[in-house]
């Protein structure tokens, strides 16, 4: 058979290699081969004896399990002075019985041991060589990459340094193949290990990569990964003492190590190196750190919350191994609560039997006081991270330049074309900050159980350093690199922006040095150790779109709200900064629901106030751009979401839809997809009266008090523009003229059309020393748009209605405010429940005739006629559209908004 002759093979080859230097090697591996030809005639036998059996079990090499056959090769390598030959013939031997499971179970220390003999050889030779060759300047570097302490040899044992100098490529050779034979072993699973065969075996790696030999450097600390995965993977008793000393070489504290790492004395590895291996087993054995998250958790996040309180002048590679301990032990922390409360779910009686059998143990109050002090530590690693958030913000704060006033409209002008942005905080903070927000990101975005003791804090940090004009491009230029996932507000659940990773940039920054090291090359050529402000308040802003999932709390609400309307005023020409600060607003509005009055107000008249350029002033010539329509929608579909849930809030909306009415939909700063959009908003004004045919009682009733409040309003300043305005629109009402448009003075749609004409045509004069006008300067439109204000359409639609039913006389439609049209058009719709709500709507109508002369008449009149209505048919009345309703769907595209469907009756 052929792992027979390849033994054989081997126990010969070595049997001559030693025939002069080593005859003891020679004669082991003379009875080693005897011994081999015994066991293959037993195992010949059991191969007929399976194959006469019916069912037999085909046997397996296993069968050659003898020490016999593995003591020549150990007693080879047992020598510090064997040649590089032997060693390799040793090597190679012993690999082989590893892969055939031809080992005795306890023979894997005897191996650990002589390879632990040759690994100092190689350490003592390569060390020499070291001394005798001039210094590259890689070598101390690379050095530090893995972290191990000066004094090389240390460990070196007396035998070693007596063995022959061998020359550096054999070493090399030799130190890789150690590593790869003793990776072959611990994965061998028919093989058990004992706590001296681990530790030995990572005593064994952390000699070899100790060495200043970039190649078995990396391979050691390779091959001391997989020790310690396979170490925890096995969940020895070993592991959780092993854990610990990870933590203590990590810290550097002066404390006995007790785990797989007692034996390294001065070759153990750097507390940069202790902090990556952590976070790899944590990761990379997520079973066992769950089944023994109550033994290392509150020890770990100890550790993690000293190592972010060290502010001194630390190494770039330590800082952000420690962000990624702190962000692998939280999310590890609250994901195991999460499975605890999910695990104690059950039914009512049993929890509550478990409940009093809990309350009657002794150890009860211990659980609950170690559950207190669990998250009495947990909440001193957030304020850690919070710390260094709140650092950068200072700093930036303390600079006479972070608040300039700058406007981001998507125009940059650059002064100095070739002057660089400026960040006004130190590098080092903002890495501190930059990965301590991205750990909160994540953390937030698995449990939400911090939220108030991180959003204050981010929120400062996002609105201070995104205020002056260099950390505004900034911002822009990473949001224009993240795109927009979705192109609907509405569908937010899976849409999570395309973030920047920190700690990804900072390992591809470790990495491009270790290889510059590796090769030598120019440092020029290295990538930029700066941390990009833009990225990190574009994680920031993510940080807080997570929050205003959770908000519940009124301490978390102001600053969540602040930072969205900042974002909203400061990036009007950003459409991604745009549409995830319309996200955050959809995903803040569920504090309508389970928030006070003062935070519905809040909420509804920052957006709409925010969705006008000139909210409250009634300025017709008002020309809205993307962001206004974009705002506008956003607004509409959480009244469309938590309709039954406003109720002063009803002026708010109203008030602003009335603004609204009087503007033009041909805005010549709106995109085509802006102008697209506008024309939704426009088609809206016809649903909203069939939509409160959906609604309660008592949020009709705030409907009818916010449109006769509005129609109250003085109305000074509604429609009228100042003189410079008065007599720009007298320039474009003479172009109009030119152009063929007729324009009646004395209606109302005459004066819409006139606005409407100033929109689209823009200021086309341009002052250029003899008044003429510049033809170039008009921007061409792609689209053709149509001449009318957002409420033109509705308006004309809803008179014509109210004109053939003779339901109001003419000369009272014709200065009617668009309030009173919209409520009388709402209480045409809601006819069909005149019984339960015309008490409403009689008093509310009287209200208004007892407080407005001029809208006494039409108040009576509409009054009269809904009285009337309920001896007509449904035919009859005057409305696009009677209830009883229902919504067509509660979480609607922009194109669904308001609608709804006749109520299906049984």
């Amino acid at each position: 058979m052929n792992f027979v002759a390849q033994v054989e093979e081997h126990l010969r080859d070595l049997g001559a290699e030693a025939r002069k230097k080593h005859p003891g090697v020679k004669e082991a591996s003379e009875r080693a081969i005897l011994q081999l030809r015994t066991l293959q005639n037993s195992y010949v036998t059991a191969v007929r004896k399976a194959s006469q059996a019916s069912g037999g079990q085909h046997p397996t090499t296993a069968l050659f399990q003898s020490q016999d056959l593995l003591r020549p090769f150990l007693l080879a390598a047992n020598y510090p002075n064997a040649s590089p030959e032997l060693l390799d013939i040793s090597l190679r031997g012993m690999s082989l019985l590893i892969k055939g499971n031809a080992i005795c179970p306890g023979d894997g220390i005897h191996m650990v041991r002589v390879w632990t003999i040759q690994a100092n050889v190689c350490a003592s030779t390569l060390s020499t060589e070291k001394k005798a060759t001039p210094n590259t300047g890689s070598s101390s570097s690379s050095s530090s990459w893995f972290g191990m302490l000066s004094s090389s040899t240390s460990d070196v044992s007396s035998s070693g340094r007596q063995g022959i100098p061998q020359r550096k490529e054999s070493s090399e050779k030799l130190a890789l193949e150690i590593l790869r034979c003793l990776v072959l072993l611990l994965e061998n699973k028919h093989l058990p290990v004992t706590d001296e065969q681990w530790t030995a075996s990572v005593a064994l790696s952390c000699i070899l990569g100790h060495l200043k030999v970039m190649v078995v450097q990396q391979a050691a600390k390779a091959s001391l990964h997989q020790v310690l995965s396979l170490l925890f993977k096995s969940n020895h008793d070993h592991s959780i003492e092993t854990w610990r000393d990870l933590l203590i070489l990590a810290s550097q504290e002066r404390t006995s190590l007790r785990g797989a790492f007692s034996q390294c004395k001065s070759s153990a590895p750097s507390p940069t190196l202790c902090l990556e291996l952590v976070c790899q087993v944590a990761r990379g054995n997520t079973e066992w750190f769950q089944d023994n998250i109550e033994e290392i958790e509150m020890e770990s996040m100890q550790v993690a919350t000293a190592l972010l309180q060290n502010t001194k002048s630390i190494s770039f590679e330590l800082v952000w191994r420690s962000y990624d301990f702190a962000s692998v032990m939280l999310v590890t922390s609250l994901e195991c609560d999460d499975s605890n409360d999910h695990d104690e779910i059950g039914d009512k009686d049993s929890k509550d039997k478990l409940d009093e059998e809990a309350s009657l143990e002794p150890d009860s109050e211990i659980e609950d006081e170690e559950l207190r002090e669990l998250d009495e530590c947990r909440e001193q690693l957030i304020a850690a991270l919070v710390k260094g958030i709140s650092r950068a913000t200072e700093i930036c704060r303390n600079n006479d330049d972070f608040e300039d006033g700058y406007v981001y409209t998507g125009e940059v002008t650059q002064t100095k074309p070739n002057k660089p942005l400026v960040t006004l905080v130190p590098d080092s903070l903002l890495w501190r900050a930059g990965l301590a927000l991205e750990t909160l990101s994540v953390v937030l975005g698995r449990n939400p159980k911090c939220v108030v003791s991180v959003v204050e804090a981010v929120s400062d940090f996002a609105t201070i350093c995104a205020s002056c004009r260099d950390h505004m491009l900034q911002l822009v230029s990473c949001s224009q690199k993240s795109g927009i996932v979705a192109n609907d507000t509405h569908d937010d659940g899976d849409n999570s922006i395309v973030l920047p990773s920190l700690f990804r940039r900072a390992e591809e920054i470790q990495s491009a040095a270790l290889t510059s090291q590796k090769t030598s090359e120019n440092a020029k050529n290295l990538p930029s150790t700066s941390c990009s402000v833009g990225d990190t308040l574009w994680i920031a802003f993510h940080c807080l779109l997570e929050t205003s999932r959770y908000v519940d709390e009124e301490t978390s609400f102001a600053p969540l709200l602040a930072i969205l309307q900042h974002f909203l005023k400061r990036f009007p020409g950003s459409r991604e900064i745009v549409h995830y600060t319309l996200v955050g607003y959809n995903r803040l509005a569920h504090i309508i629901k389970t928030g006070n009055e003062l935070q519905r107000k809040a909420l509804v008249s920052s957006l709409c106030k925010l969705s006008l350029p000139s909210w409250g002033i009634h300025d017709s010539a008002t020309l809205l751009q993307d962001h206004n329509i974009e705002a506008l929608i956003c607004m509409l579909r959480i009244v469309h979401k938590y309709r039954d849930n406003i109720m002063s809030e009803w002026y708010m909306v109203l008030w602003t839809l009335e603004e609204l009415s009087t503007l033009s939909t041909s805005s010549p700063k709106l995109s085509d997809d802006g102008y697209k959009s506008a024309l939704i908003v426009s088609d809206l004004y016809s649903r909203i009266a069939p939509l409160t045919t959906i609604l309660s009682l008592e949020s009709l009733s705030a409907v009818m008090e916010a449109l006769i409040e509005i129609a109250q309003s003085p109305k000074t300043g509604r429609g009228t523009v100042s003189a410079e305005k008065l007599e720009r629109t007298g320039l474009e009402d003479e172009r109009l003229d030119k152009k063929g448009i007729t324009k009646d003075e004395g209606s109302i749609g005459g004066k819409f059309i006139s606005f409407a004409g100033k929109a689209i045509l823009g200021s086309e004069k341009a002052e250029n020393g003899n008044g003429s006008e510049n033809q170039d300067m008009v921007a061409p439109i792609k689209l053709q748009r149509v001449k009318e204000t957002y409420g033109e359409k509705y308006r004309q639609e809803l008179l014509k209605r109210l004109t053939v039913a003779r339901a109001l006389r003419g000369e009272l439609l014709a200065n009617v405010p668009f309030s009173l049209l919209i409520m009388t058009d709402i209480c045409l719709s809601n006819t069909f429940r005149f019984k339960t709500c015309g008490s409403i709507i009689s008093s509310d109508l009287c209200k208004l005739a007892g407080s407005s002369e001029e809208a006494r008449a039409y108040a009576m009149e509409a009054l009269s006629f809904l009285i009337k209505s309920q001896l007509l048919e449904e035919k009859e009345i005057p409305a696009a559209f009677v209830g009883p309703a229902e919504l067509v769907t509660e979480d609607p595209l922009r194109t669904q908004l308001f609608e709804v469907v006749a109520e299906k009756r049984t």
